[in-house]
Parts: C-alpha cells; sequence; structure tokens
C-alpha cells in the first residue's frame, strides 16, 4: 500500500486531500500542530465526513487514519522519508515550517519517486513550496523527487459540536488538478484526481471565478452587516453585484483562453454562485475576507480580472465595486485589514490600490473604482 503523509489535519486536510488519499487507498499519516486533534484521530482512527447534495445529506467515514504531533520532528521526518506521496494544506504562511521536515525527509529517503504536492491557494504551490525545501543554503532536491503545481477547490465546514470535533461539512462536487509536467514516475490512478498538462488555465478560471467571487461577496457581505456568506447572498443587491462580476470576470477568462466556450464559463461561475447560497455551508465572512492587501494583489482574485477586462476594453463596473468594498473591509483581528486602514487613512485608497495592483496613476480601473466609491449602495467614503 502507497504511503501518504498530509501537513495539516483542518477542513481541507480532512475534509478535500486526505478524503481523496484514503478512497485511493493510502496509507495517510496526518500531520498537525493542535494537540487535540492529532489526539483524537489517534485515537479513533477515523473521522465522519457529511456531503451535502442535492435534497439531502450522506455521510461516509474516513477510516485508518493516523496522526504526528508536528513538535515529534523525528517521527515526523521518518513518516516523510517512508512516504510516496507528500501533501500540504496548512496555509501559505505556514509552508516555511513544512520545509524542514520535508527537507530531511527527502536526504533519508530512499533513491525512489516521492511527489510532494502544496495543496495551498497560491500561484505556483508545490513550485514555492520546493524552492523553501531547497532553501537558502541551495539544497538539492533529487530528480526522483517531483513538486507538481496544482488547483483544489471544495468548500468544507467544520464543526461546532465539540463530540464531533473532527466532523466535515462538504459539498459533494470538489475540483483537484495536478501538472502532470512536475510529476515524478508512473501517475496513479487517485479518484477525483485529473493530471493535466498546462495548468495555467485552470488556475485562473478558478482564482476568478471561485475564489474572486467569494471575495467579492464576502467584502460586500461585511459591508452591508453580514456575518456569513450564504445570508450575503440572500441580499439583492449582493447578488446582483456577483452575477456582474462573474459575467465580468468569465468574459476577461475568455478573452485570455479562448479554449475556454462561453457557455462552459457561464456554468462553472454560475455553480459558484450556487455554492455561496447553500445554507448548510455556514462559511463566516471574516474568513473568506481575511488578509485583503494579499487579495488586492496584481494578479489576485479580483484585480486580476478587473484588470483584464479593463484592458481589453470589456466592462469591470461589478469588479470594481467589489474592489471598493475591501478597500474599506475593517476586522480589528485581522493584521492585513488593520493595516490596509492605516494605509489609506495615511495614503489615501488610489495610492493603496496603485501599490497593491501595480497600476499606474492613469489606470482606467482606478476611475471605475472611484465611481464605486460613490455609486455602491450603502457606500461611505474611504478617503483620497
Amino acid at each position: 500500500m502507497a504511503r501518504a503523509v498530509q501537513f495539516g489535519a483542518g477542513n481541507i486536510g480532512r475534509g478535500l486531500v486526505g478524503y481523496v488519499l484514503r478512497r485511493s487507498g493510502y496509507d495517510l499519516t496526518f500531520v498537525d500542530v493542535v494537540d487535540e486533534v492529532v489526539r483524537q484521530l489517534n485515537a479513533l482512527g477515523r473521522y465522519p465526513v457529511r456531503i451535502l447534495i442535492s435534497g439531502g445529506e450522506r455521510l461516509e467515514t474516513i477510516d485508518n487514519v493516523h496522526a504526528l504531533h508536528a513538535a515529534d520532528v523525528e517521527a515526523v521526518v521518518g513518516a516523510v522519508a517512508g512516504a510516496q506521496l507528500v501533501t500540504t494544506a496548512v496555509g501559505a504562511g505556514v509552508l516555511p515550517a513544512v520545509a524542514d521536515p520535508i527537507r530531511e525527509g527527502l536526504r533519508r529517503h530512499p533513491a525512489a519517486a516521492i511527489n510532494v504536492i502544496a495543496c495551498e491557494n497560491l500561484l505556483g504551490n508545490s513550485t514555492r513550496l520546493r524552492a523553501l525545501v531547497e532553501g537558502e543554503a541551495g539544497s538539492t532536491v533529487p530528480a526522483w523527487a517531483g513538486f507538481p503545481d496544482c488547483v483544489v477547490d471544495r468548500i468544507v465546514t467544520g464543526s461546532n459540536d465539540p463530540q464531533q470535533h473532527l466532523a466535515v461539512t462538504v459539498e459533494e462536487s470538489f475540483e483537484f488538478l495536478v501538472a502532470r509536467g512536475g510529476w515524478v514516475g508512473d501517475v496513479p490512478r487517485i479518484e477525483g484526481v485529473s493530471f493535466v498538462e498546462d495548468l495555467e488555465p485552470f488556475r485562473v478560471r478558478k482564482l476568478w471565478l471561485v475564489n474572486g467571487l467569494h471575495a467579492a461577496v464576502a467584502y460586500l457581505g461585511a459591508h452591508r452587516g453580514y456575518r456569513v456568506i450564504d445570508e450575503a447572498m440572500q441580499d439583492r443587491v449582493i447578488r446582483q453585484i456577483a452575477e456582474g462580476a462573474a459575467a465580468e470576470a468569465a468574459a476577461a477568462l475568455r478573452h485570455r483562453y479562448p479554449a475556454f466556450a462561453r457557455e462552459e464559463l457561464s456554468t462553472y461561475a454560475g455553480r459558484s454562485l450556487a455554492r455561496f447560497r447553500d445554507p448548510r455551508l455556514r462559511d463566516p465572512i471574516a474568513r473568506v475576507a481575511r488578509d485583503p492587501l494579499r487579495k488586492l494583489g496584481a494578479g489576485e482574485r479580483l484585480c486580476g480580472p478587473a484588470r483584464a477586462a479593463v484592458e481589453a476594453g470589456l466592462p469591470a463596473r461589478h469588479l470594481a465595486t467589489a474592489i471598493a468594498a475591501a478597500l474599506q473591509y475593517r476586522a480589528a483581528d485581522d493584521p492585513s485589514a488593520v493595516q490596509l486602514a492605516q494605509a489609506v487613512e495615511q495614503q489615501g485608497w488610489r495610492a493603496v490600490l496603485m501599490q497593491t495592483a501595480g497600476l499606474p496613476p492613469n489606470h482606467p480601473l482606478l476611475d471605475l473604482v472611484a465611481e464605486a466609491q460613490t455609486d455602491r449602495p450603502g457606500a461611505g467614503s474611504v478617503g483620497e
């Protein structure tokens, strides 16, 4: 039986990566920093997955799992050294912490194929992890170790029931794409995973038509006082802006990648919005909106499609409205939001957006955002 090590036993780790790997027969070991999660995984050896389907739900159990605490470095390194597949779902900011045990595990690994997939919402996710593993000292990753980039997508929520701490609720559909060119050795059959030759169009599609629309709803919802995504989607104004942003982003995407059919993108975007409306997936707005400075970045989920649309001569008014809402996002417990508020107060929103999105002073997107500041329902000034 092939062995896999999954860094991160959080919602995505259990509800997507662990779910897929165990269903495909991998001997799976989780690595996490939360004592109680590690304890329960080892005590129970399983966890429940509640899958939402049309008109109801079904329950699956992911069994025969093990867990290691990240502080037990020797055991973690040993697990990596004995694995054929290593995956992560820890968040981009935590990748440097997992690079060290992966580096040492590869050093002890027999000269046989092993692949490392960083299932993070990050451009060039596994490529970045490889760079961290190589480190400043320039450690050489062996030729038999692959770091294929990936695109993953599934909404997963945890449980508030202390008796079901490991339980996760997931939507039935998911996306798990892996770059074939980065894989070393024979490509395995992993249920639900597709290996593709060119990952980039799919990465941008997901970034713009899932993450971007999710962020748009979150920032608009926060501005209008909502706390969860599905409640924000019941607001007619927010829903109309989100639908407009979906159409604009889809048009910009098709302009960049003509191989995508218009109907295909419309269906994909519509499915995203339908997911956000599902009241069974109580996704907190604070989670989706977190780190607005990064999400306002050049090539990111909001400014990426908006800039692409404007520069192609396509409409971007609804995307600009979402950007305006993001600039006004405030959350005292989010360091990025605090930094954004301070920057807007000191420099004005134009200067901040020019910096984060890499826009020149005369870029027409700035004018669209300026219009949105006054046109957006319930808008307040964010300063100049």
